[in-house]
């Protein structure tokens, strides 16, 4: 008389055969998982997984990887379950092209933007190609890329306020690590801010004014340094207000 109870589904396992063997004095039955694999389960634990509903399976979590198939993580599409994988993998197929890759399991739900590898690629083209021209960074203005790169970073030309010039990355701009061309460029501010209409000292106040003339009568830069022995930024600090006032026009 055959077992009614064969071919009954439990979960993923479709019961195959009974066994001579006994569990509690329970029927051991032999099940096939949907991952493939065989596995002996009582009729008895058959049974209450029926009645709980329960997913019931050789322990592959299979209905937890099928759950995954179809699905978009990053750049990969999942596929199928990679059985032959040494740790626990998927088959996807990658944005960039690629299809047939076997990526692990933990890269996929542990990456922010899962690929078959490409994403650290792109992520480095985008960054050497990024244009940031005209961009300003704290006290630099970007002004001309160079054939230079520094590990995945294109090396830009910046112009100071001050008036110097530094080479610096893109990583390091948008990282705000560097805003200025460095510690000269520190002291230069602090003697450009020396001389203002409201100055505190009454020599720095009259030298403002008296920059502010000779400007206003085209007398050159250099010439104004010497005379007044007076850095640079701050004759240039000065002609920029005259410039913005109206007052000068730019070279």
């Amino acid at each position: 008389m055959s077992d009614t109870f064969v071919s009954t589904r439990v979960g993923n396992l479709v019961v195959v055969e009974a066994t001579e063997e006994r569990e509690h004095e329970s029927i051991v039955y032999r099940c096939k998982c949907d991952c493939g694999n065989h596995i002996k389960r009582s009729r008895r634990h058959l049974n209450a997984a029926l009645k709980a509903g329960a997913m019931s399976n050789c322990g592959c979590n299979y209905h937890n990887r099928q759950q995954l198939i179809g699905h978009k993580f990053g750049l990969l599409t999942i596929l199928a379950w990679a059985e032959e994988a040494e740790v626990p993998s998927y088959i996807c197929d990658c944005d960039c092209g690629k299809t047939g890759v076997i990526v692990p399991l933990s890269r996929i739900k542990g990456s922010k933007n899962p690929s078959c590898g490409c994403y650290t690629k792109i992520v480095k083209e985008a960054n050497f190609s990024q244009n940031i021209s005209g961009k300003r960074f704290g006290n630099l203005v970007a002004i001309q890329a160079l054939e230079k790169r520094n590990w995945r970073y294109r090396v830009w030309l910046c112009q100071c306020d001050c008036g110097n010039t530094r080479e610096a990355t893109v990583g390091e701009l948008n990282s705000s690590n560097t805003k200025s061309c460095g510690l000269d460029c520190v002291i230069r501010r602090k003697e450009r801010f020396k001389y203002r209409a409201t100055a505190a000292d009454a020599e720095h106040r009259n030298k403002y004014f008296k920059i502010r003339e000779l400007l206003l009568k085209q007398i050159p830069v250099a010439q104004i340094k010497r005379e007044l022995h007076v850095g640079e930024s701050p004759v240039q600090h000065i002609k920029n207000e005259l410039i913005a006032e109206g007052l000068l026009k730019p070279n």
